[in-house]
């Protein structure tokens, strides 16, 4: 008969994941066809949202985030369905949870991308600073020890063509001419 066709379109559950699941309602909010999750109760589920319900009630179609009639929060889209002789309607719901997997996935992949360029960041900026910083400490220290009158051996190394490694030459020439 019809309904069966009905039912088993109803139960095709193709790209609506391990927890999607369409299925039709009466104006008594009473499930009129199977549930997936509870094959053996023909009908008399309760839809338990309020907010469908009354929706529903006024004659408006939509979607969002409810609880259904197992008590789990879902992703459902709903409408009445055009018949003169049924008050019915179409719902068509997916868990939440299943729903935004792929979310929390993504989410948790660019986490850790960023957390892993930070530390790249942090590596880096550590190398080049200590480059900075050793050649700057090693002529504060030659220039120390000239104060006193101590002539530094081994003299600082001249490490590149910068502002810096003029001013270690510089210092090295200071040295040779002690």
């Amino acid at each position: 008969d019809n309904f069966r066709k009905i039912q088993r379109i109803l139960l095709e559950n193709t790209n609506m994941g391990a927890t999607g699941e369409t299925y039709i309602t009466g104006s008594d909010f009473l499930l009129r066809s199977r549930s997936r999750f509870f094959p053996d109760s023909a009908s008399g589920i309760v839809l338990k949202s309020a907010e469908i319900m009354n929706k529903l009630a006024k004659g408006q179609e939509g979607q969002g985030i409810f609880k259904d009639y197992r008590n789990v929060s879902v992703l459902s889209a709903f409408r009445s369905i055009d018949n003169e002789d049924v008050n019915w309607f179409l719902l068509s719901e997916m868990d939440e949870s299943e729903a935004m997997r792929p979310i929390v996935m993504l989410r948790n992949y660019f986490m850790l991308v960023t957390v892993l360029i930070m530390f790249f960041v942090l590596v880096v900026t550590y190398f080049i600073s200590d480059a900075i910083v050793t050649p700057v400490v090693e002529l504060k220290d030659a220039v120390q020890k000239m104060a006193k009158g101590i002539i530094p051996r081994p003299k600082p190394e001249a490490r590149g063509g910068d502002e810096i490694g003029e001013m270690t030459v510089a210092i090295q020439q200071l040295i040779d001419e002690s």
